[in-house]
């Protein structure tokens, strides 16, 4: 059986894999509430941005763990391309360069994710003003530059969500995308927060 079988036309994996990344946070956010915290921060600002107006198993990382690369189907790259994207916004020198690296995440997740084009166009201002926020907030704190290379796998699943609500007839507004986004930005950093700790405890035994 194909690991890579497809679901409502998209690319869609049995299993969730490791983060590629694991290993790169683990001195982050030892304290509860400033994890919390921040994530809430995050999520109320994007989402107070604008007034007008589903988890699934596909996982960006997957694509871009070198381990599950799907060159066959044409996506490795680009996935690749938005991982490198990420790591170069999280090592810029200024801000204007962290922007230029994290605006470019949007068209390349329209180029990942073909059917999720049209609503990523559609919003695209929106996003990668929202994505631009996000990342400037964790780069310019040490503790928390390197969640900037998260940053793929929360428009990854953004992209996904806002085109199953395009395609299954819902509304989707600038204000649905904001919020999507920022709760995928939460929910990924708890992922490697998550991760974090496992990893640690498994290296205390």
């Amino acid at each position: 059986m194909s690991r890579y079988p497809t679901i409502e036309g998209e690319l869609e994996l049995e299993d969730e894999t490791e983060f590629e990344w694991e290993g790169e946070f683990e001195d982050e956010f030892e304290l509860e509430g400033e994890f919390e915290g921040l994530a809430r921060e995050l999520e109320d600002e994007l989402e107070g941005e604008y007034e007008g107006e589903a988890e699934g198993e596909f996982e960006f990382e997957d694509f871009a763990n070198p381990n599950h690369r799907a060159s066959r189907l044409g996506i490795a790259a680009e996935a690749e391309f938005m991982v490198q994207l990420a790591a170069n916004a999280a090592n810029a020198e200024s801000e204007a360069e962290l922007e230029a690296f994290l605006g470019a995440l949007i068209p390349a997740a329209a180029r990942l994710l073909p059917k999720a084009a049209p609503v990523l166009k559609r919003f695209a201002p929106q996003l990668i003003k929202g994505v631009a926020q996000v990342g400037k907030k964790l780069w310019h704190h040490p503790d928390t530059r390197n969640l900037v290379r998260a940053m793929p796998g929360a428009i990854f699943r953004t992209a996904r969500d806002l085109t199953k609500q395009w395609a299954s007839g819902r509304q989707v507004t600038a204000r649905n995308a904001v919020q999507s986004l920022g709760q995928n930005v939460t929910r990924g950093f708890r992922q490697e927060r998550q991760r974090s700790h496992r990893s640690r405890s498994r290296r205390g035994r």
